[in-house]
């Protein structure tokens, strides 16, 4: 049976499709791509740029130098994701934003599926900001506007404006950047309020009721490395399935590997003796007892927060016998009494960021110490302040290791900050463990709001969304790459220092593409 959301859908499209076929001769196509030129709003974008140039000026110079800061940034993010995929890292990928015909967002390799709504509504916007800024600036540049309007690919919504490229070519070259730049500035303005707007929502509307988290910490392991499960001594796979043919699906085992003990599902046995593989969980209590929703007392407790769970684990310590109270969708409190593990030392993991770090580190001491500094100063701008803990020293100790095993010019600094901050880890309780993993605080409305709930989750997912989509796509417009607007930032640059400008914009361009396939082809696994 058709849903609301998908009839309103199909509503929108016969919607749209009408009001194409009402104005169908005053459209005009290109390839896939419906587009309607007008004049109506003309005046209105050159009376905006006209009226306050000096303003506009202070923008667009801001703009451009954003726009370069940006440019080099996603350029190195891509050199960087990319290397780190290539090396295994399993790094993130590239992905395409599409829209769903449900009310959920989705994903899988290569896209990400956004609920149909906030789609259109953000690519709408996203176009009209872009290309009004584009004209507008354009229009305080004293560049003529042919034409603009709007259009469609597919049901895409687009906007364009159309300024006088032969005019605007035989402009300075600041003109022309202030001109290119701004559609990407303009998203990351939009941008900026959306993530500022949500901020202020989910600190006025919301309140912290509970720690959530993804699952527990494990692996997979070769079912040929297991040697038992519980009691049962494994010979081989045969024996193995035969062995689980009296268990229940969803009892948790003891599964010893030639490598360790972990825990596991009788029904991940079952399916990893026809695969070759068993997802394993590392063994605490939280598996064998199922913990499972939004945790909100340990023993004594209460717990709103990753920072009041973190203090009571302080507080209990390993080795300790507690009552965890979690909270399930409904709202129904379990109570799992389990055993604290000890809080696991940190496995360093080195990124392409921080190889290029330390690489600097080398010959420019103090490097890693100023960039941490800067980290902690911004995230303390934004109430965020990282706290010190055992653990977080530990994650210090772990990455002056690696340096200090890995980079022989930087042993003897390396090994003073190790004892440094040994020193100071000394100075803090190492906390017990749940076996809990990718811990989050919960949200849930205020008193008196839930009644507005389905309006203010879609208003907080609209501006997620558009936060999101808005600096994605302002930062790849920023690629050097000569169709889009930081090619030809890119072009203009260049072009100032070397006569050599068109062969190496080509080959940035090229080698950019190149990336982006390479990118593409690995998020969709060929």
């Amino acid at each position: 049976m058709l849903d609301f959301y998908s009839a309103s859908i199909i509503i929108f499209v016969l919607v749209l499709a009408a009001i194409v076929y009402r104005d169908r001769k005053k459209f005009t196509r290109e390839f896939i791509i419906l587009l309607r030129k007008t004049q109506r709003g003309k005046g209105t974008i050159i009376r905006i740029g006209t009226s306050f140039p000096r303003f506009w000026k202070a923008v667009g110079v801001i703009g451009v130098v954003v726009g370069f800061v940006i440019s080099v940034w996603i350029f190195y993010m891509f050199i960087a994701i990319t290397a780190q995929n290539i090396m295994g890292g399993g790094g993130p990928g590239l992905s395409l934003v599409l829209p769903s015909a449900s009310a959920e967002s989705g994903g899988g390799p290569g896209y990400l599926s956004v609920p149909f709504w906030y789609w259109i509504i953000v690519i709408g916007l996203l176009a009209l900001v872009h290309e009004g800024l584009h004209g507008i600036m354009a229009a305080s540049q004293k560049i003529r506007i042919k034409s603009l309007g709007w259009g469609l690919l597919l049901i895409i919504p687009l906007a364009f404006v159309e300024p006088d490229e032969k005019q605007l070519q035989k402009m300075g070259s600041w003109v022309q950047l202030r001109v290119f730049a701004a559609g990407s500035f303009a998203n990351f303005m939009l941008a900026g309020f959306a993530f500022l707007a949500l901020s202020g929502m989910i600190y006025s509307l919301y309140v912290p009721a509970g720690v959530s988290f993804q699952g527990y910490p494990g692996g997979s392991v070769p079912v040929s490395d297991i040697v038992g499960v519980e009691n049962f001594s494994v010979s081989s796979v045969n024996a193995l399935e035969n062995y689980l043919e009296g268990i229940e699906g969803g009892k948790v085992l003891a599964v010893a590997t030639k490598d360790g003990e972990f825990y596991t599902r009788a029904e991940y046995l079952t399916e990893g003796a026809k695969k070759g593989i068993v997802p394993v969980y590392e063994k605490f209590d939280a598996v064998k007892v199922n913990l499972t929703g939004t945790i909100t007392r340990v023993d004594g407790f209460n717990i709103s927060n990753t920072n009041d769970l973190r203090a009571s684990l302080e507080k209990t310590g390993p080795g300790r016998t507690i009552t965890v109270a979690a909270r399930d969708d409904s709202g129904n409190e379990r109570l799992f009494r389990l055993t604290t593990g000890e809080e696991p030392q940190p496995k360093y993991r080195p990124d392409t960021n921080s190889v290029i770090l330390l690489n600097i580190e080398a010959f420019v001491p103090g490097t890693v110490d100023f960039v941490n500094s800067l980290s902690s100063g911004w995230a303390a701008l934004w109430g965020n302040a990282p706290e010190k803990n055992w653990q977080s020293i530990a994650r210090e100790i772990a990455f002056w290791t690696y340096a200090d095993e890995n980079y022989p010019i930087m042993s003897g600094r390396a090994e003073e900050k190790i004892n440094a901050l040994r020193s100071e880890q000394d100075k803090y309780p190492r906390a017990g463990f749940l076996g809990i993993a990718s811990v989050t605080t919960k949200y849930s409305l205020k008193e008196g709001l839930v009644g507005q709930k389905g309006l203010i989750e879609f208003l907080s997912g609209l501006l997620f969304w558009m936060f999101l989509i808005n600096f994605g796509v302002g930062a790849f417009n920023l690629l050097p790459i000569r169709i889009l607007d930081g090619g030809r930032m890119w072009e203009i640059l260049l072009k100032k220092i070397t006569r050599h400008y068109k062969a190496l914009m080509r080959g940035l361009s090229l080698f950019t593409l190149l990336l982006l396939i390479l990118n593409f082809a690995m998020a969709f696994g060929l």
